[in-house]
Order: C-alpha cells, then sequence, then structure tokens
C-alpha cells in the first residue's frame, strides 16, 4: 500500500515537472517572438512587422512630453495613415441661438477667463440635458468664469423627433445639430463637429470641453484645479477695469487638461464589447496617453488644430483615444510641417498630468 502511494507521488511530481518545463520553455520563445520595450507596450509582431521604437516613461509628470506617431511606431497602422483629401467639413442643421445672440468677445473684460463645454447627447436623452440645465449648467458665471454650455446632438430620423427638437431649440438656445447618423461609433464625430463650430464662433482664447451627459463636475474645484496648472507656467497676466486690478488666465496655453480621467497607459479592450478593437486593426498592447471622454478641456485654439489634423486622418470610433491620444500626438508632430499653419509659440501641444477636476459620472 505504502509503495504505490509513493509511485503514485513520483509520478504526480514527475507530471508537474514536465508541465513547468514546458512552460517555461514556450514562455521564453513568447518574449523572443514579442520582445518587451520600455514602454511595457508589447507589439505583436505576428501580426505585423512594426519597429520597436518606443520610448516613454508613464511616470507622473506636470505635462506629458511631446511625443510623436513616429516613437510609438503608430504610422504604419491603417487608420492612423494620412488620407490623399481631407474629410469634409460638418453640415451644421441647428445652432444655439442663444450662443449665436451673445457677444462673447464681451467676456474678455467681464471675466478672469471663459469656457464652452460642449455635451455629447442623444436626441432622446432629454431628461439629462434638462436636469444640466437645472444644476450644474445653470450658473453661468462662477469664480470670475464665463460659463457656456451646448448640447451636441446627431440628425433625427422622424418628423415628430424633429419638430421637437426644434422646439426645445427655440425654448432654450442651446442645441447644436449635427447631420450624422445617431450612433455609439459617432460620437467622437459629434465631439469634433463641435471643435468645428466652437472654432468658428468663439475666440481663441476661451476653454473648449467636451462632456457626456451624464457627468457632474464640482466647477469651483475645476476652475481651481486648471489655474493652480496654469499659474506653474505663469500663464497669468495683469488687467484692470475700472481702476480694479485682476490677474486674468493665458488659455491659449492650457495644455489638454484630464478633468474626469487621465490614463498613461490603457489597454486596447479585446473581448466583445463596444470597446472591443482587434489585435489587427491595432496591434500595440497599449494606447498612447490619453484622456477619458466624460470630461476634457483645452484651449479653443488647441480643439481648432486638433480639428483641423483630424479632417486627414481616417476616423477611429473611441472619441477620447483618437482625439486626445492619437490626434493629439499627430497634431504634437505637425507643429513643425509646413502643411499647416500653426501659432507654434502659443499652443500647448501636451497634457496635462495633475489630478483631475472633480468631475464624477452620474449625478
Amino acid at each position: 500500500m505504502a509503495t504505490r502511494f509513493i509511485r503514485n507521488g513520483l509520478a504526480i511530481l514527475i507530471t508537474l515537472s514536465f508541465c513547468g518545463m514546458i512552460y517555461y520553455l514556450y514562455e521564453t520563445s513568447t518574449q523572443e517572438r514579442w520582445p518587451k520595450h520600455n514602454l511595457g507596450m508589447n507589439m505583436l509582431g505576428s501580426y505585423m512587422d512594426l519597429p520597436p521604437s518606443m520610448n516613454y516613461s508613464i511616470e507622473p509628470t506636470l505635462f506629458h512630453p511631446m511625443s510623436s506617431f513616429k516613437q510609438f511606431g503608430l504610422e504604419e497602422i491603417s487608420f492612423l495613415k494620412k488620407m490623399d483629401t481631407k474629410r469634409s467639413l460638418f453640415n451644421i442643421t441647428m445652432a444655439p441661438w442663444k450662443m449665436m445672440c451673445t457677444n462673447n468677445t464681451n467676456h474678455s473684460t467681464d471675466s478672469r477667463w471663459a469656457m464652452i463645454v460642449a455635451v455629447k447627447t442623444g436626441y432622446n436623452r432629454i431628461e439629462q440635458r434638462n436636469r444640466i440645465r437645472k444644476t450644474w449648467g445653470f450658473n453661468k458665471f462662477l469664480d470670475g468664469v464665463c460659463l457656456d454650455v451646448i448640447f451636441v446632438v446627431a440628425s433625427t430620423t422622424t418628423t415628430e423627433e424633429n419638430l421637437n427638437l426644434r422646439k426645445e431649440e427655440s425654448v432654450h438656445g442651446d442645441i447644436l445639430q449635427v447631420e450624422l447618423e445617431e450612433t455609439y461609433r459617432n460620437i467622437g464625430l459629434k465631439a469634433l463637429a463641435s471643435m468645428q463650430w466652437t472654432a468658428d464662433h468663439f475666440p481663441s482664447n476661451w476653454i473648449y470641453s467636451s462632456a457626456d451627459d451624464d457627468m457632474s463636475p464640482d466647477f469651483s474645484r475645476l476652475y481651481k484645479n486648471i489655474e493652480k496648472l496654469m499659474s506653474q507656467e505663469g500663464s497669468f497676466s495683469k488687467y484692470s477695469v475700472s481702476g480694479v486690478s485682476y490677474d486674468k488666465l493665458n488659455t491659449q496655453k492650457l495644455p489638454i487638461f484630464c478633468a474626469y480621467s487621465y490614463r498613461p497607459a490603457a489597454k486596447p479592450k479585446r473581448n466583445k464589447c463596444k470597446w472591443q478593437i482587434s489585435v489587427e486593426i491595432y496591434p500595440y498592447e497599449y494606447y498612447p496617453p490619453f484622456c477619458l471622454g466624460g470630461f476634457y478641456s483645452m484651449s479653443v485654439k488647441q480643439a481648432s488644430a486638433i480639428y483641423t489634423v483630424s479632417r486627414w486622418y481616417p476616423y477611429f470610433h473611441l472619441d477620447d483615444v483618437w482625439i486626445t491620444g492619437f490626434m493629439r500626438l499627430r497634431f504634437c508632430d505637425l507643429m513643425t510641417d509646413r502643411e499647416f499653419i500653426f501659432n507654434k509659440t502659443d499652443i500647448n501641444c501636451g497634457m496635462s498630468t495633475m489630478a483631475g477636476g472633480r468631475v464624477k459620472h452620474g449625478f
């Protein structure tokens, strides 16, 4: 009986040792085929032969460095290659009349700085819009900062829906409708359409923010965080109104500010879900740093520049990754490109890694 027990134990031990040896050999060969780089951004070489030229630190810094497409090896990916012709301008089918009637340039003297928040929403989410109008979107002037809010919607599908939306716009004057199909994959196009419209109608020294309609920002803390960030860059200047001296924020030097959440090394979702991205489409283990789309801010001038650059590249439906990740990197590259005319001395193409601005998900 004891002999049989010993024999069985040895057999199990030998089997486990053999399995361990096979696992070790497999892991070793895997590491040789798919080497890990400094970034920890593993490149899946069996799918695409991309250069391992990536040196990026995810250590916390005030500004994310001016990285480039080339540094991340993104130029070889199909949906990040420049197109032969640029995308057409968005067709705006309904514009916020209340904003159009406002002389926005007056805010340059009435406030220390000003912000417009473009809220991505859908036609049928009127409850969420009304909640914002009654809560954080209600206070148009807080702590010396002017705030305007617009709601970005896509095309309606029926005559009744169109009439209802026009009625809502006639009352509130804050609807920006874009000629797009109302789908999840078009959320990023809504954001870009709002950038196009804002750049055309608001001064470049305003701050542009993109938000979801289920976000609850604490603007008092958000403003303080933005000003703390900018004060470290010496971006305040003195001005006076009626003999009273004030500090004024130079918003054009604001980097992209992740008010909701900063993602320095997020992984693509490979499982079946609405965020799924296959290895064949995007072969890296990590995305470049980006802001979650719930709420992020930048200068109107930078929003205009990023939108201009995005018209030359195929659309990628993960709006936050595409706009604050891929297009931000491409914009940084093109700061020295003759094809794009930017005033490079007063646009910051970086990204803030400071703590967020106390923006929460849900009310």
